[in-house]
């Protein structure tokens, strides 16, 4: 698969993505990073020393959702992207893009969609939401990208316990983050092979 990620922050997901496929676990490539802003970090920290072709398409510098989307797809289909991977990507995906890449975008949230998902609902703030609900565990979810925040269907779940050692946002965060890399590297495993 010809991958695009799209990404606003560290790209510490990104960056394992890219390991996997550097190591022979995955097959695919990525032939196009998209950042919803031109500091995101993702970029110094592992785009340009990878070399790999990157835009920075931002929602505030189009009139409206579609114009959004053309740019975004117009993106895509000059590096021959077929497959769209969230990781971190904190503007909601227009529609044209939703239609034209259905069943081919995954994003990956940390929590439960079910439980913790929904616009507003993304990084440390799911974090404090399961914390202060004093949920025994916690989780990665992979899911498949639809019109509506977090609501696609669940491809996959991994799950993290709530130790007593675990007080803070931040903390749960770091535990989890490994735990949503190679759910998410698993999952792009499957799709690879027709599971």
């Amino acid at each position: 698969m010809n991958l695009a990620i799209f990404v606003s922050g560290g790209g510490t997901t990104l960056n394992a993505i890219a390991e996997a496929i550097e190591s022979g676990r995955l097959k695919s490539r990525i032939v196009l990073v998209i950042a919803s802003k031109a500091e995101a970090g993702a970029i110094e920290n592992y785009v340009k020393p990878r070399n790999i072709p990157y835009e920075v398409i931002s929602k505030k510098n189009f009139e409206n959702e579609e114009d959004f989307g053309k740019a975004i797809l117009d993106a895509l289909e000059k590096y021959g992207a077929d497959f769209i991977c969230l990781a971190g990507f904190l503007q909601k995906i227009p529609a044209n893009v939703i239609e034209k890449f259905r069943g081919r975008i995954i994003n990956s949230h940390p929590g439960d969609t079910r439980k913790y998902g929904g616009a507003g609902m993304y990084g440390k703030f799911v974090h404090e939401a399961v914390i202060t609900a004093g949920e025994p565990e916690t989780m990665s979810t992979i899911h498949w990208v639809n019109e509506i925040y977090d609501d696609g269907e669940i491809i996959s779940q991994m799950k993290l316990p709530i130790t007593p050692d675990i007080k803070t946002p931040e903390e749960l965060a770091a535990k989890l983050l490994p735990i949503e890399w190679e759910n998410y590297i698993s999952v792009l495993e499957k799709i690879e092979t027709g599971e």
